[in-house]
């Protein structure tokens, strides 16, 4: 079978830059591979980054109206782009895996397959799809509704013929021991990615924590799926020796402390030599094991705040307070490792002078770089619950990128606009200034 999986374009209708590669599609590509399938990945957000893409989110606040009447013209140059890869590779099966905010768009993606090609097999799968899959296998331009991680299911579902319905799975059904590493030879116009784009390394799945806000929570069940160290070294070397990566971007988020697997394929790192960054959680973070990672060569970290109030952490399930975050922030810069933060605002039970609170916290503890997000309530998660009438249309509209609803009782939209404005240009100076210094 020819596969062509396709990542959605969302961040190229606004010309905005992101860095990262479609994980999932690379890791089903590593298993057709094996199955003797040819196998391609088209990634839309990466072909159309061009030199005047923006990593500033004052600008992308601006462009947002150039996404919403760009993603429905089917004249417009991404989908055009998209039709001449249709007919230069004649798929037999188009996939695509979907983020919530991607919604939209991987609907006219396989609508154009249809369209081109009646007779091609079209699929999709992700996390959106896994909590409202009856949206899904009710549009006849979608064959397979995949549900769950289809690791396993995907190769099944093309050895039957490529039935059209719901194709269900369980955590219970992944063995990442026994899968390939992601297959990144797959992605078409491989020159338009860096060394920096290749070098995410996934050592395990799962995650224990329980945020409201996370798809996490209801995919995995709280439950660790790990990769057998020899796997992740070997994929460690290819990168190193084949795509010619000179740092690591490291997700190892599965076991009950967040981080002790991340401290087995650290160990893996030192070997190496390359200087690495990974994710953690503030509930478990500690002076030695930090210290642990830089000595094994860790360069920086990702960590979430969320938010710069106790009553929305507790609200998050966020596992620590307002205190602790002070005390590991503290820690984190006594040793002098850059870190990332990222912020949530907007949540449902969040008051204006909440929301400033996060603002405020975030200048008082001294992160290298952060970010603000808007609320992106995520079908499946308690969030989702929480909010009295939101519609799957509604969340197509929504991203953490742009302030296009306001989820909060307390707060008007055109006020939560302001503030959000009002925070991303007060973190955007922040972040200019930390790296003028």
């Amino acid at each position: 079978m020819r596969i062509l999986f396709v990542e959605p374009a969302f961040h190229s209708f606004m010309n905005y830059d992101r860095w990262y590669y479609p994980t999932s599609l690379a890791q089903l590509a590593a298993i057709c591979h094996m199955n003797n399938h040819e196998t391609y990945i088209y990634d839309a957000d990466r072909y159309f980054l061009k030199s005047t893409a923006t990593k500033n989110r004052i600008e992308l606040l601006n462009r947002q109206q150039q996404y919403f009447e760009s993603i429905n013209d089917f004249d417009h140059e991404i989908w055009q782009h998209y039709l001449s890869v249709l007919k230069e590779y004649n798929p037999e099966v188009v996939g695509v895996s979907v983020f919530t905010c991607k919604f939209r768009s991987a609907l006219n993606a396989l609508k154009i397959a249809k369209e081109y090609n009646p007779q091609i097999h079209t699929c999709i799968g992700g996390a959106h799809v896994t909590a409202l899959p009856d949206t899904f296998l009710s549009k006849n331009t979608i064959d397979g509704v995949f549900q769950g991680y289809s690791d396993a299911t995907f190769p099944k579902w093309i050895e039957d013929g490529c039935p059209k319905g719901i194709i269900r799975s369980n955590a219970n059904e992944i063995n990442l021991k026994e899968l390939p590493y992601p297959r990144r030879q797959a992605l078409l116009s491989k020159e338009f990615y860096t060394p920096r784009d290749f070098g995410m390394v996934i050592a395990s799945r799962g995650c224990v924590a329980q945020c409201k806000f996370c798809s996490n929570s209801f995919l995995w069940e709280g439950r660790p799926f790990y990769r057998e160290t020899e796997s992740v070294r070997n994929e460690i070397i290819e990168l190193l020796d084949e795509w010619g990566v000179n740092s690591i971007s490291l997700t190892d988020s599965s076991n009950s402390d967040f981080h002790v697997e991340a401290k087995r394929i650290a160990n893996i790192l030192k070997e190496f030599n390359v200087p690495w960054t990974t994710n953690v959680r503030w509930a478990t973070v500690t002076k030695e094991l930090l210290e642990h990672f830089i000595k094994c060569g860790c360069s920086g970290i990702s960590v979430g705040l969320e938010a710069g109030s106790d009553k929305i952490l507790k609200y998050m399930k966020k596992g620590c307070n307002k205190k602790q975050i002070r005390e590991k922030a503290q820690i984190v810069n006594s040793l002098g490792l850059d870190w990332q933060l990222f912020t949530i605002v907007g949540f449902p039970d969040e008051t204006a002078e909440e929301m400033i609170e996060t603002r405020e916290l975030v200048l008082e503890i001294k992160p290298t770089s952060v970010s603000v997000n808007s609320l992106s309530p995520l079908p499946g998660t308690d969030v989702w619950k929480d909010v009295p009438g939101i519609t799957e249309e509604m969340a197509s509209s929504v991203n953490q990128l742009l302030p296009n609803y306001c989820f909060s009782k307390y707060v008007s939209l055109e006020e939560y606009k302001d503030i959000f404005v009002t925070i991303t240009k007060c973190f955007e100076a922040y972040n200019s200034n930390k790296v003028n210094k």
